[in-house]
């Protein structure tokens, strides 16, 4: 998912990309998303870029069809018939049997837990399902009073129901908008409040960061993909710009999370689940923005890049 323009590792920052947040948000983000033409830009991601193309494969798969869940499922059928992939559309679609209860909370409090549970679940039961050996290394610290964006390495498809299964809070994520026109997926990533954005509209893109703010404002947790697609080799890619800006804009915390293997159980572009893989979660320490100063916080992409590395490498040491 391309929505922010590209940044430059620390180094290489230009003058322009260390000056202070102006107060006019809009504008700023405006001016970073126009950075790039639009045709360079499809250039720069189609060119050895596994995971952006993995992703347009699924994309022009489901363009334009109507029962998107049968597509899927006829593609799938295509392979070995025994491919837990059937097992986990399935489970994805039973959660739809769920979608009722929202009447039921109409009246009462505590829809947003409700929410938590179906989707919690979900992850787990699709974890489950590709029968991953899960490992999770140090442990989440969630402040009460601080919204967090919750950021991570994309290597795969699974990374979704792979942090959704593990997250202890309601977040929702930043998305590419073909999720949203999937059935029972879209309603409780939805009710998550996921954002979906047109990688391929500007407005779309000045519009995510807005709504990524306000999120934050409203104490509703984000999960972003910095790197704004798959990776086409499993390793860090350089970050979009924007994401983390929101955050310091927000004056969130920032939670780093490196996922390892979980490629292996199902690549880019891919429909077969290989299971019986092992996935290593490793969570970073949180950064308070309210602690950092303002040099510290011109250069939060780097920052967060630089963490997330560490968190990579060591898990693949384990």
């Amino acid at each position: 998912m391309q929505y922010f323009s590209n940044i430059q590792r620390q180094g290489e920052l230009n003058s322009d990309e260390t000056e202070p947040f102006s107060n006019n948000f809009s504008n700023d983000i405006e001016d970073n998303s126009n950075k790039i033409d639009s045709k360079e830009n499809d250039e720069y991601l189609v060119s050895n870029s596994v995971g952006y193309l993995g992703g347009l494969k699924y994309s022009e798969l489901l363009k334009g069809k109507k029962n998107r869940w049968k597509v899927l499922l006829d593609e799938v059928k295509k392979l070995d018939p025994r491919n837990p992939v059937v097992k986990a559309i399935i489970r994805t679609l039973v959660c739809g049997f769920e979608i009722p209860a929202r009447l039921v909370y109409m009246i009462k409090p505590g829809w947003e837990k409700k929410v938590f549970r179906v989707i919690n679940s979900w992850g787990k039961a699709l974890i489950k399902i590709a029968k991953i050996k899960l490992e999770i290394v140090g442990n989440f610290d969630i402040p009460q009073d601080k919204p967090i964006v919750f950021v991570s390495n994309h290597t795969s498809p699974y990374d979704i129901p792979v942090i959704y299964g593990t997250l202890p809070v309601l977040a929702g994520f930043v998305a590419n908008k073909e999720l949203a026109t999937m059935p029972v997926m879209n309603y409780w990533m939805k009710q998550a409040h996921s954002i979906f954005v047109d990688v391929k509209d500007t407005k779309s893109r000045i519009s995510t960061l807005k709504k990524i703010v306000q999120n934050l404002n409203n104490m509703q947790h984000v999960i972003i993909f910095p790197e704004g697609k798959m990776s086409p080799d499993g390793n860090l890619q350089d970050f979009q710009r924007g994401g983390l800006q929101a955050a310091v804009i927000a004056n969130a915390c920032i939670v780093p999370i490196a996922l390892n293997g979980v490629r292996e159980v199902l690549p880019p572009g891919d429909f077969t689940i290989n299971p019986d893989k092992r996935v290593i979660i490793n969570i970073g320490n949180t950064i308070f923005i309210d602690k950092l100063n303002n040099s510290e916080k011109k250069r939060i992409d780097q920052i967060v890049y630089d963490c997330l590395s560490v968190l990579l490498e060591n898990a693949r040491k384990i």
